[in-house]
């Protein structure tokens, strides 16, 4: 894997400023809107980008950064990676919830040691899952991003198998992943507060742009390795 070309590709295009640009108004977009179900085609519509970059990492483009056209396409290849991610999610979700639940305020001691016992069980079950999720994810998302496929990611024996042929390198994009996107939110949010404030409007948003993108191009770069030593293809 090519870290560093992660974090410094976006700058060999030379209209690297609009494609940023564009992908930061529509994060901003979501953003304010977040508050409405409205907010999340932008959103979506982002994460249908990262899937065109992802395949064109994978398939060795010079300059993967996709140009911002058909609009439509990209919130269709968004919304089903969206709604495949959330589907795997659901299990991390209804534990999350249960681990949130407070123990019930009754005289009876049985009933309220139960539910400590309970949110405690959940707890450590949401840091199991929450682990395998952010491991298995990369996977499911360059699959999807290579055979556009909806069933694609559902495939459980070609997804597990791929997981474990590589936990290595998903492993390391994980960790860079999780670096580079607080590191990114810490300076967007240094940056804004020095701009008067203002300026949070644009840096926070292009941050979290940019750390879809420099996901996006780890997951093609995980996924180009994973098709180069697969007897099958994905």
């Amino acid at each position: 894997m090519d870290i560093g070309k992660a974090f410094t590709f976006i700058f060999d295009d030379p209209d690297w400023l609009k494609k940023v640009a564009i992908g930061t108004g529509l994060t901003l977009l979501g953003i304010i809107f977040s508050i409405v179900l409205i907010g999340l085609i932008p959103l979506i519509i982002v994460t249908g980008y990262t899937v065109v970059l992802i395949k064109n990492v994978m398939d060795g483009v010079e300059q993967p950064l996709p140009e911002w056209v058909d609009w439509g396409d990209l919130f269709m290849r968004g919304l089903k990676l969206f709604v495949i991610l959330l589907i795997w999610a659901i299990p991390l979700i209804i534990v999350s919830v249960g681990s949130s639940v407070p123990a019930v305020l009754s005289e009876n001691s049985d009933i309220q040691w139960l539910w400590i016992a309970i949110s405690v069980c959940c707890s450590c079950l949401t840091f199991i899952l929450g682990v395998a999720y952010a491991l298995i994810e990369p996977v499911i998302t360059f699959r999807f991003a290579r055979t556009g496929e909806f069933g694609s990611g559902f495939e459980f024996g070609q997804i597990f198998r791929l997981l474990g042929d590589n936990i290595a390198n998903i492993i390391i994009t994980v960790i860079i992943v999780a670096v580079a996107g607080f590191v990114l939110v810490i300076l967007g949010g240094i940056v804004g507060t020095i701009a008067l404030v203002i300026g949070l409007f644009v840096t926070i948003p292009a941050a979290a742009f940019l750390s879809e993108v420099i996901q996006a191009h780890l997951y093609g770069q995980v996924g180009r390795e994973a098709e180069a030593k697969s007897v099958e293809p994905l």
